[in-house]
Order: C-alpha cells, then sequence, then structure tokens
C-alpha cells in the first residue's frame, strides 16, 4: 500500500495567506469605518440672522413766539422772537426741514393792520444785514444751529458780506421773508445721535421811526416739516 503524504509546509503556508487576507480585509474595512466617524465629528453647518430696523424721525414742539420787546406804533422798532426745534433720527440718509407762512404777513388780530413781508435787496435772496426803510413796516426770518450748523440749507449761508453764498453762518444775520410756499431751511446727510440735532429759526418785524401801526396783537401761523431723507 502506498500512502500519500501532503506536504505540510503547503498547508502551513495556504493558512497563512487565507489569515492574511482576511486580516487585510478587516483592516480596510474599519478603516473605512474610522474615516466615516471622522468626517461626521466635523461636519458644519451655518445659519445667518436677518433683522430689520426701520427709519423713524422724531421733533419737539417749542411754544409759541411771543415777540420782544413791543413796538410803539408811532414811534417805531424792532421785536425779535425764537423757536428751536430738536429731531432725533436713525435714518442712515438723515433728514431735511421745510418752513411754510400760513402768509406773508404779520398780521393784526383784529384791526386789519399788518407789517409787510421783508423786502430783499435782491428779491428771494437774504440779506445779510436787516433793514427796514423809516416809513416801512415788515416781518422776516432766519435760521440758525448751535449744533450743526453744517447743515443750514446754503440760502442761509453767507462768506461774510452776502448771504446765499459761503459757508458761514453767522447769528442774526441772512433774514428773508416768510413764504407760503415750503423753503427747505435744513439738511442733513447722516443719522443724527440720540440725542438730535437742534435749528433755530429767529423771528424778526420792525416798524420804521416814521411808518404809523395801529395798536393790535398781531400773529403769523408758520409749520416747520422735518422729512427722512
Amino acid at each position: 500500500m502506498n500512502i500519500v503524504q501532503v506536504p505540510r509546509r503547503a498547508n502551513f503556508n495556504k493558512t497563512i495567506s487565507i489569515t492574511l487576507a482576511i486580516y487585510l480585509l478587516g483592516a480596510v474595512v474599519y478603516g473605512a469605518f474610522e474615516a466615516q466617524i471622522i468626517d461626521a465629528a466635523s461636519v458644519q453647518d451655518q445659519v445667518v440672522i436677518n433683522l430689520t430696523v426701520t427709519s423713524e424721525i422724531t421733533i419737539t414742539s417749542p411754544s409759541d413766539v411771543t415777540m420782544s420787546p413791543s413796538i410803539p406804533g408811532l414811534t417805531g422798532g424792532a421785536a425779535t422772537g425764537t423757536a428751536t426745534w430738536t429731531v432725533i433720527t436713525n435714518d442712515s440718509s438723515g433728514y431735511s426741514v421745510t418752513h411754510i407762512a400760513s402768509s406773508t404777513t404779520l398780521d393784526g388780530d383784529t384791526q386789519g393792520d399788518a407789517f409787510a413781508a421783508y423786502t430783499e435787496g435782491t428779491a428771494g435772496v437774504p440779506d445779510f444785514t436787516w433793514s427796514v426803510a423809516a416809513g416801512a413796516k415788515e416781518f422776516g426770518y432766519t435760521v440758525n444751529s448751535y449744533t450743526d450748523s453744517s447743515s443750514i440749507a446754503a440760502l442761509f449761508k453767507d462768506n461774510g458780506s452776502a448771504c446765499n453764498t459761503g459757508s458761514s453762518v453767522t447769528y442774526n444775520r441772512c433774514y428773508i421773508h416768510a413764504s407760503t410756499t415750503a423753503e427747505t431751511i435744513y439738511n442733513r446727510s447722516t443719522e443724527t445721535t440720540s440725542s438730535g440735532t437742534s435749528f433755530t429759526i429767529d423771528y424778526k418785524a420792525e416798524s420804521g421811526s416814521s411808518a404809523f401801526i395801529t395798536e393790535d396783537t398781531y400773529t403769523a401761523t408758520t409749520t416747520v416739516t422735518a422729512t427722512t431723507n
């Protein structure tokens, strides 16, 4: 009887090859699984939060103006009165202000007399120096600001001797008659602070030394409107 012997080394090598293949396959599977775990741990997402803040504007309401001193009806004189408004806005383009009068004149309440509209040297251009003839009686106004004079309309700015030119704002200068058509008097191009910015309108009336004006109370109504740009 012939006995066939299988080489034991061949079986051993075969076993090693199978074991190595299983190990390599396991390593590949584990590596892929581990990569997925690592990737999952670093996944990111973003969210954008939006909020709209709307534009608003407020304006104060000063007391009515009582001009002073009283003007003698025969010998004449001048009287002034001031109103100040403060505007607050968060509008990034700022705001503008218009001024309009119910009448160009300062009218007597009961007797029918009146201070006429101020007469400029050049119609429609403020006078650097207020001037009323001896026989005339006139009413006008000018604009000032102690917080942002740069935003006052060019009409009321001066070069030291004339108005509607230059960049200065000189107190008690550049008077013009009150208009029944809305006139832009102030224009700011940016938002204000939380305290706002203020502007002042100075009203003036004068009766010349030889003018005659009836005893009465004289009244005019003006309106200012602040609007975001």
